[in-house]
This record gives C-alpha cells, structure tokens and sequence, in this order.
C-alpha cells in the first residue's frame, strides 16, 4: 500500500485528542461556506464498516520502499476471529464520514481480506502471534522488525502498511505506540496518510480530483494515476512488479462522488440557514 519511501496503518484513539480531531476537521476553512462544511468531519460514533482487503507489493532490498499490489500475490489474514467482538475487528471510520468511500475502495485495492490481513509472501511460522487488531501499534512494529530481515515486505492491515510508515507517524506524534492496531487506528493511519496527499485541499476545493486522485496513488502502488505519464496506471507501474489493480474510471468516480457529496451538503446547510 504505500508511498515511494514510506507506508502505514490505525486503531482506537492514537493521536492527542487535539490531532485525531485535525484528521476529522476542515483545515483552513475560507469563509462561512467552509467553516459549515467542518462538522461534516465530526468523527461520530463508530460504525461497522465491511472490511474489504487485498494485495501490496514489497520493493526490493534498496529500493524505495513502497506499497502496491504485486502480480500473484494475495494477502493473508492472520488467526481466525470467529467468535471475537465486531467492534474490536470491523469498526473503522463513521459508514457516514466523507472520506469512508475512499478508505473502503483502498482497502479493496489493497487488502480485501480485512484488518488482520499480512503480506501473503510471509510464512505461517512468522505470522504476528495474534491477529493485527489485538496487538499494539509498539507490538506490531515489534514484530515487523522481527522479520524485516526475511522479507521484502512486512505490510500489515488493511491498508497494508510497512514498518518504517507506521515507525515515522509513531516518531511524529500521529500515533501511539501503546495504541491497539485496530480497525479505528489503521482508519487513522490511513486518514494520515491522505492528508499528507492533500485530503484537506481536496476536500475545500483547492485541489482537484485528477490531482489529489494521483498524490494517493503515489501512497498506494494498486491505485491507477488519474493524471501525468503513469495515467491510468500504477504510479510504480513495472516496478517489482508493481500494477494497478482497480479501473481508473472507478477511482476517479469515488472522488468525483465524494467532491459532489461535499458540494451538495455544503449547500443544503446554506439553504437551512438562510430559512
């Protein structure tokens, strides 16, 4: 799943209240219509979101390391979680929140197989000792490190995220170490990452679908580029591998649905206030 250098993942609550909330807002807001549009962003009460997983492609040794769905390649899911609790496993973002089309089509591209899903390239005997969503974010990485030196990829959850990704959002204070990698924290690490890409941009216009749709996909290798060279290919086409594994006219209609989402809901507030 990730960046030419980095990668990563979420669960429960990861960040300082006051950051969590940053990923949920909308930043900068310009003018009356923008600050209505904020509450649209209110992380409300969790809801069970399907869990939709598949791929990711490990760079070689040396090479940047980036995520993207390889040739042949399927992920796996770690332990069974039958009988375990559907909030502890398939509870993400709000079924509702803007950004929740977005995240269950990477996870589609990525990991359709849910939360729980490692790279398939890595054998049972180094699997994590427990399923993803009951480790730590500190566990995770632990053991990450533990077969760093096996394996090409250590890609884990959902969205697939390497080591060093999920080690520099830890280093920059957008996720704890003693936070559970669950489905909530690999939301988070995910809504991280898109921010990094221009989520909030996107979101209040300045950026446009082409654009943002193509700085995700630079994050996630199994996302075709909506614009550039690489269009409607993996940003890392070749590379490793490396190739998109959903239709750009897909992608590019779950942003255009989310822009046009936005547009509507910011007018329909307008008009209630102007009653």
């Amino acid at each position: 799943m990730i960046r030419a250098t980095i990668v990563a993942g979420a669960v429960a609550l990861a960040a300082p209240a006051s950051a969590q909330d940053d990923f949920w807002s909308v930043p900068d807001a310009v003018g009356a219509e923008e600050s209505l549009a904020s509450d649209l962003y209110a992380a409300a009460a969790p809801v069970a979101v399907a869990p939709v997983v598949r791929e990711v492609a490990p760079a070689p040794r040396g090479a940047p390391r980036i995520e993207a769905s390889m040739p042949g390649s399927s992920p796996t899911v770690v332990a069974s979680t039958r009988g375990a609790p559907a909030e502890a496993i398939e509870v993400g973002v709000d079924a509702d929140a803007p950004v929740a089309p977005l995240l269950a089509f990477i996870g589609r591209s990525e990991a359709p197989g849910g939360y729980d899903v490692v790279f398939s390239g890595i054998q049972r005997q180094h699997h994590p000792p427990r399923p993803l969503t009951s480790l730590t974010v500190q566990e995770v990485l632990d053991w990450q490190d533990s077969i760093d030196r096996l394996y090409m990829s250590e890609a884990a959850g959902r969205y697939q995220v390497m080591e060093d990704t999920l080690r520099r959002l830890v280093r920059e204070g957008k996720i704890r170490r003693s936070t559970v990698f669950n489905a909530r924290t690999q939301d988070e690490v995910a809504l991280a990452l898109l921010t990094e890409a221009g989520w909030r941009e996107f979101v209040n216009g300045r950026m446009s679908v082409e654009r943002f749709g193509t700085a995700v996909a630079a994050v996630w290798a199994g996302l075709p580029a909506l614009s550039g060279k690489n269009k409607g290919r993996s940003v890392y086409h070749g590379f490793n591998g490396n190739r998109a594994t959903v239709r750009a006219a897909a992608y590019h209609a779950v942003l255009r649905g989310i822009r046009d989402d936005l547009t509507h809901r910011r007018s329909t507030r307008m008009a209630s206030l102007e009653e």
